[in-house]
């Protein structure tokens, strides 16, 4: 019994593999030059972007959110 609950507990602190809450902070390429809103490939998918800052081609970012079909991200 012991070691069931030390099995739970462990598994509870993982970070998610599934849902939203995967995509935060990961990497994302832009597929095209975008100012506020563009494509970007996240885990093999096109994603919709929203950005702050003008976007690059081929430029490196990061997921700092998500909402809907629609990823926040920033520049590296």
């Amino acid at each position: 019994m012991l070691w069931t609950l030390t099995r739970f507990a462990t598994l509870r602190r993982r970070p998610a593999h599934t849902g939203a809450e995967q995509l935060i902070g990961a990497d994302a390429v832009a597929l095209e030059d975008f100012e506020a809103s563009g494509h970007v490939r996240l885990h093999g998918e096109r994603w919709n972007a929203v950005s702050d800052a003008p976007v690059k081609r081929g430029e490196k970012l990061v997921v700092m959110g998500i909402e809907g079909l629609t990823v926040y991200v920033k520049t590296r």
